[in-house]
Order: structure tokens, then sequence, then C-alpha cells
């Protein structure tokens, strides 16, 4: 699995959905009382993040459908996520990701690492990309503008006006 996000950039969120095979209503019981960190490490296995706070996402679509359809509140959908913050995307590179879920059972603490069967790669992208404009005049031209295109890119923003300047904006179709 492959998620990017641009330098100093706290979104998007990543979020992992759990496939729902044999063990999905196991995992569903076992995240009521659960907690989740995060941890990222280069290829030299050295912590950019280690063990922060990760969240558990029950307010998904199924569950909202089912509390319109269903009036006892059971959790049939969740995701796991970390909210990145503009120190952990500083440095530019790609990187490896983990969520534990730590969880008792029979009385012991238990952890899950997940994703179980691939690999989570995490790139941070460079944040900005410089765009100019040559033309040949006599008048004046302003200076070139800085266009942040991944924030438009990576967040999905479309048919938005984002600011690139005083008085300028940027309209992406």
């Amino acid at each position: 699995m492959d998620f990017t996000i641009k330098q100093n950039s706290e979104l998007p969120i990543l979020e992992l959905k759990p496939y729902k095979d044999k063990y999905f209503n196991e995992l569903l019981d076992i995240i009521q009382n659960a907690s989740v960190t995060f941890s990222m490490y280069d290829n030299k296995n050295c912590f950019i993040i280690k063990d922060k706070a990760g969240i558990i996402n029950t307010n998904t679509k199924a569950n909202n459908i089912n509390d319109d359809i269903d009036t006892c509140r059971e959790i049939i959908d969740f995701t796991i996520q970390y909210h990145f913050t503009k120190k952990d995307t500083k440095n530019i590179g790609k990187y490896k990701g983990e969520f534990k879920i730590i969880f008792e059972k029979y009385g012991e603490q238990k952890t899950i690492i997940v994703p179980l069967n691939y690999r989570l790669d995490i790139e941070v992208l460079p944040s900005f990309t410089k765009t100019t404009t040559m033309i040949q005049s006599n008048v004046p031209q302003p200076p070139p503008i800085e266009v942040d295109i991944y924030d438009a890119i990576l967040t999905g923003i479309g048919n938005e006006y984002i600011k690139v300047g005083d008085n300028q904006y940027l309209k992406f179709t």
C-alpha cells in the first residue's frame, strides 16, 4: 500500500480500512476497548515517529446507515487513522509505517501490528512547485508565483479556488 503526503503538511489523514474476512467480527470486539499507536521509520530502521496516538474511527458511512435502520448502536465498520503534524512531515523521503492495536484479552495485554500482509509505504513529497511565466514586454511584470500544486492534487480539491498570492487565485477544474 502506498500513501503520499506533502512536506510540512497535515493532510490527508492516513486511513486504513480492515478487510472483512473471517476474523473481522473478532476485530470489531477487540476495538471496543483498544488503543492505537502509529510508527513511521526510514530504510535504516530509524524511527521518525514512534508510537504516537492513532484513532479508531467508528463514524463511517456503514455505521451511520446502520444507526438510521437499527436503534441499537452496533458497530459494523471502522477505520484506523493517523493525523500527521507538520513536524512529522518536515523531511522528504520514503518511509515505512505501521499501526499497533493494543487491547486486553483474558487479562493479558495483546498487540496486533497492521497492516499484516503487506508493507505500508509512505512518501513525503516536496512541499511546492515553482511556476513561472516568461513574458517579453517593457511593462514591469509581477514576480513569479509559487503555486502549491501538491495541495490540490493530494487533497483532492476540485473546482476550488486556491490563494497563490495577494489578490491572485488559481482555480483547479
